[in-house]
């Protein structure tokens, strides 16, 4: 069964679990005994982002298509792109623990990379651009909602939003989740995401540009939660 799985998987879009006991393939979780369907948002039009960082955490990236409205014969709204990261919490329940999207214009939204962690660390590598935020606490989980967490961004939970250019190929959280690595051959560049701080290479912390005109761009919401 094993070689007939592998031979399905495509590149980005289908991918084993660590321990080899999950696999991600035309667009559902499978074990040997469950099939779990991840959450779509309206107007869905493809999975572009498959991947298990670590055991019982996964990551996907979506794109949506525009919505039509039939009376006025018009497209409605903008296209999406996101992701979101599914926990499992128990042997065979996976919960939504992390969901976030922005409007698109024609451009693909198909990461890199994406790292997470549970503190309320998301990042990712898209188009050449490294983009992420990072939450005032970590988000709560409705118990009553079949997937965990409710379908909604909510922005007085972010702390920190930031992008940067470069030509990075991987990302990596530290275990506490507070640096934030974006590194390629020709070097690396970490983020301290608790104090505002960038090293590029090794070299001391230095605060970060604070205009969009600049290499490297933050936004920091230091208002009262």
């Amino acid at each position: 069964m094993e070689a007939k799985m592998t031979a399905e998987f495509q590149p980005g879009v289908a991918v084993v679990s660590p321990d080899r006991r999950w696999w991600f393939v035309d667009g559902e979780l499978r074990s040997e005994s469950t099939v779990f369907a991840p959450y779509r948002m309206y107007c869905f039009d493809r999975w572009t982002y498959a991947h298990f960082p670590r055991d019982r955490v996964f990551v996907l990236a979506f794109e949506t298509d525009y919505e039509w409205d039939d009376h006025l014969e018009a497209v409605m709204g903008p296209q999406h792109g996101g992701l979101l990261v599914l926990s499992l919490d128990t042997e065979n329940c996976w919960q939504l623990v992390e969901f976030d999207h922005g409007e698109r214009y024609g451009e693909e939204f198909v990461p890199a990379a994406v790292v997470w962690h549970s503190r309320g660390v998301l990042a990712w590598l898209n188009n050449g651009q490294l983009e992420g935020r990072a939450l005032r606490k970590p988000r709560v989980l409705d118990s009553g909602h079949p997937q965990g967490l409710q379908y909604c961004d909510d922005h007085e939970l972010i702390r920190l939003e930031f992008a940067a250019r470069g030509a990075w190929e991987a990302l990596a959280l530290s275990e506490d989740g507070v640096v934030l690595t974006a590194s390629s051959q020709a070097g690396s560049v970490r983020f301290d995401l608790d104090n505002n701080r960038i090293s590029s290479d090794g070299e001391p912390w230095q605060e970060p540009a604070s205009t969009n005109l600049d290499r490297l761009y933050w936004y920091v919401d230091d208002s009262e939660a």
